[in-house]
């Protein structure tokens, strides 16, 4: 699953009736199964018919948590990779770190931690986490190092992929122990990843500074 941090989420009729026991005071919207179709423009008759148009069922939504939303196990299988969009101190940055640490309480088996969660958070599927500034991803993009900032010579090991940098970033969080692309290929054909990109806006300022 990858989360990206703007919420262009389509809930399938499938999806909303088993999510909407976990319906709150949130503001992220889901469809309501059963949603008529006022114009013939969708078909609630199909079991995982995708909504395409919010005004068929405008009157017929419910509001969910968005944390609650991407840990429940319907939505990530029916939309594995999502957008957050939002203006800045909205909690976009929060709730991939959120979700992270959850991940990575579980995958610890940090009892403590995991008590002040809600329970519905602890549900779901079991991935490992793997938050990315996208601000250090840009400068590895240019053969620079986000890791060592006092030298402008290409990163040892560089090749321009997502992979090369993840592998990059274990390195630098663990101390600098070995760890090459095919260690990530093998860690990713035995476990799900979660692969949040944060601070798209931030890449962005930060290309047009330099």
């Amino acid at each position: 699953m990858a989360i990206g941090t703007t919420s262009s989420v389509r809930a399938s009729s499938q999806l909303d009736q088993s999510v909407r026991s976990y319906a709150g005071p949130y503001s992220y919207v889901a469809s309501r199964q059963g949603a008529t179709d006022r114009n013939n423009r969708t078909n609630s008759t199909q079991p995982n018919a995708i909504v395409e148009d919010p005004i068929a069922f405008r009157d017929e939504r419910v509001s969910v948590g968005a944390a609650t939303l991407l840990f429940h196990p319907a939505f990530q299988v029916n939309v594995p990779n999502v957008v957050l969009e939002g203006a800045p101190g909205q909690g976009k940055s929060t709730i991939g770190q959120y979700i992270c640490q959850v991940q990575r309480a579980r995958l610890l088996d940090r009892a403590e931690m995991l008590e002040k969660v809600p329970r519905e958070h602890n549900a779901g599927p079991l991935r490992l986490p793997f938050r990315i500034d996208l601000r250090d991803l840009a400068l590895w993009l240019a053969r620079r190092d986000p890791f060592n900032i006092e030298t402008n010579s290409e990163p040892l090991g560089w090749h321009k992929s997502l992979e090369a940098f993840l592998c990059a970033q274990i390195r630098h969080a663990s101390g600098g122990a070995e760890f090459s692309v095919s260690d990530l290929q093998a860690v990713v054909s035995a476990s799900s990843l979660l692969i949040v990109f944060d601070g798209l806006d931030e890449s962005r300022r930060h290309r047009t500074a330099s």
